[in-house]
């Protein structure tokens, strides 16, 4: 672990709240591993979550120490989409044999890991910190809850929820986030080469400088020639039109 990481570590160890930054290839994953090996050889029980099934499935591949990653709304939480408001979720986890394992989940967490932060709003954020501090009927910030939150605000943003009033702000619009510590890390891990991440760099902030411009056109290739490539798209609309139409032009009759 590089100074930084050390640094952040002592934090971890000390019990205290966290927001783990910085840009991609800094090490935030390598870090978190770091801080729930510790944690747990501490005797602290460490649940792990990620805001969406994809990015736990990614962290629960890099950890070494036996653990279960799942989604914090859905499979930890049970607040789902939004849909309900703070008290009716409060009385559903004591009240309804339904939520238990959430219930259970809550009231015996000590320390909890969220990664990929970026993506849960400011009204799920704080609907978390109210029902921990119900469920576990403690005062203090999250019922007790150490909580760890990692992620870059840089990369994808909160979805709004025009129908469960959820503007999509990002989680830092919480009014108590200010009694997290807000740690980054500055030192690239992934890539060595100068100018490579100066242009990531600049393509997160959506400012490309002439350097970069030309960088990236040196690096434009023409594709060889076979099977057509697989496209991308950030729409599902784009994709189900793309694959419509590669459908319509396969031969023989379609099967429903």
């Amino acid at each position: 672990m590089n100074e930084e990481q050390s640094a952040i570590l002592k934090l971890a160890e000390s019990g205290h709240n966290l927001f783990l930054t910085g840009q991609a290839g800094t090490g935030k994953t390598f870090t978190l591993c770091k801080i729930v090996s510790s944690l747990q050889i501490n005797g602290r029980n460490v649940v792990i979550t990620a805001s969406t099934g994809k990015a736990a499935s990614v962290l629960k591949d890099k950890i070494d120490t036996p653990c279960t990653v799942t989604t914090i709304q859905h499979r930890f939480s049970g607040i789902l989409d939004g849909r309900y408001g703070n008290e009716e979720l409060v009385n559903l986890m004591f009240g309804s044999e339904m939520y238990e394992t959430q219930r259970c989940n809550i009231i015996n967490t000590d320390t909890l890991i969220i990664d990929e932060i970026s993506m849960i709003s400011s009204k799920t954020f704080t609907q978390l910190e109210y029902i921990f501090r119900n469920i576990r009927q403690n005062d203090k910030l999250f019922g007790g809850i150490q909580m760890i939150v990692a992620g870059d605000l840089g990369q994808l943003p909160p979805v709004p929820n025009v129908e469960y009033d959820d503007d999509g702000s990002f989680f830092i619009a919480s009014n108590f986030i200010n009694s997290f510590h807000v740690v980054q890390l500055h030192i690239v891990q992934r890539q060595e080469e100068e100018d490579l991440i100066q242009a990531i760099n600049e393509v997160a902030s959506g400012s490309i400088s002439v350097e970069t411009d030309n960088l990236l056109r040196r690096l434009k290739r023409t594709l060889p020639p076979g099977e057509e490539p697989v496209k991308l798209f950030s729409l599902n609309f784009d994709v189900d039109v793309c694959n419509a139409r590669l459908l319509g032009d396969l031969e023989g009759n379609l099967m429903f």
